[in-house]
C-alpha cells in the first residue's frame, strides 16, 4: 500500500520577502511558495515579531524628578541603554540601576525626596507612586514594562475569505486571524505558537498569496523599524 509522504509541507513567510505593492513590513502581500491547487488546508503554526518598536515616545518621554526636569528621545530602549541615559541625565544626583531582581533601583548619595511628574514614564519602570520621601534608595514596585503595546494582533482579508470564519474581538476589528498577547519579561523577540494550530481552509480556492498585517492594541499598524516578522504555515493537502 502507497503512502502520499507529501500530505504535510512547512514553509515559512518573511515579510522581507514581501511584493513591491506592499505598504510595509508589518503590512504586506506576498507569495505562496509553490502554490498548489491540491492545497486543502494551511496552518500557522508560529509567528515571530521583532520587538523593536519605538517604546519612548511623545507620551512618556519627558519627566520631572524633584524639580528638575529631563527629556529622553523618541525611540527603541532596552532597560541596561535606558538606565544608562537617565543617570546621565541626573550625574551626581540620581542613578538608575537594574537589579538581578528584575527591577528598577534609583539612588542618591543622602536620602533625598523623589518625586514623579508627570506619571508615565513612571510606570514604564514600574514604580506605582508618585511621590517617594526621605531614603537614599528607591526601588520599584513592579518589573518595568518596556512594551509599547499590551497585545498584537494579526489579520489577513485573504485568509478570513478563504476560512469562511468569523473570529471575535472586543474591538471588533475587521480580517483578524489571532489575538497575540504580550510576552512579560524583558525580550527581542516574540515568539508566538498558537495552543491550536490557526486552521486556514482553503476550499477549492487556488490562493497563491496573502495579505497580512499586524496592529497593536490601539488597532495601528505596527511600526517594527524596518526588520521583518515571520510565519511558518504548514500546509496540507
Amino acid at each position: 500500500m502507497s503512502h502520499n509522504t507529501n500530505l504535510h509541507e512547512t514553509f515559512i513567510i518573511d515579510s522581507k520577502d514581501r511584493e513591491s505593492n506592499s505598504t510595509s513590513s508589518t503590512d504586506f502581500i506576498i507569495k505562496v511558495p509553490k502554490p498548489s491547487q491540491e492545497v486543502r488546508e494551511y496552518h500557522i503554526r508560529k509567528v515571530i515579531i521583532p520587538l523593536v518598536m519605538d517604546n519612548i515616545t511623545a507620551s512618556n518621554n519627558t519627566y520631572e524628578i524633584d524639580g528638575t526636569p529631563a527629556s529622553i528621545d523618541v525611540g527603541h530602549y532596552n532597560i541596561t541603554t535606558l538606565m544608562a541615559l537617565m543617570t546621565a541625565n541626573h550625574f551626581g544626583v540620581y542613578t538608575f540601576t537594574f537589579g538581578a531582581n528584575g527591577r528598577v533601583t534609583i539612588s542618591s548619595d543622602a536620602p533625598a525626596n523623589f518625586q514623579w511628574e508627570p506619571l508615565e514614564c513612571m510606570k514604564l519602570l514600574g514604580f506605582t507612586q508618585a511621590v517617594y520621601t526621605l531614603a537614599d534608595s528607591y526601588t520599584a514596585e513592579n518589573f518595568p514594562h518596556l512594551f509599547p503595546t499590551k497585545y498584537f494582533t494579526l489579520h489577513s482579508e485573504a485568509i478570513m475569505r478563504m476560512s469562511h470564519k468569523h473570529f471575535s474581538h472586543s474591538d471588533n476589528r475587521p480580517n483578524m486571524i489571532s489575538f497575540i498577547p504580550m510576552v512579560t519579561d524583558i525580550s527581542e523577540l516574540l515568539v508566538f505558537v498558537p495552543s491550536d494550530p490557526l486552521v486556514i481552509y482553503v476550499d477549492g480556492v487556488n490562493s497563491d498569496e496573502f495579505d497580512i498585517q499586524l496592529r497593536d492594541d490601539s488597532n495601528v499598524i505596527v511600526d517594527i523599524q524596518g526588520h521583518s516578522m515571520v510565519l511558518m504555515i504548514e500546509r496540507r493537502k
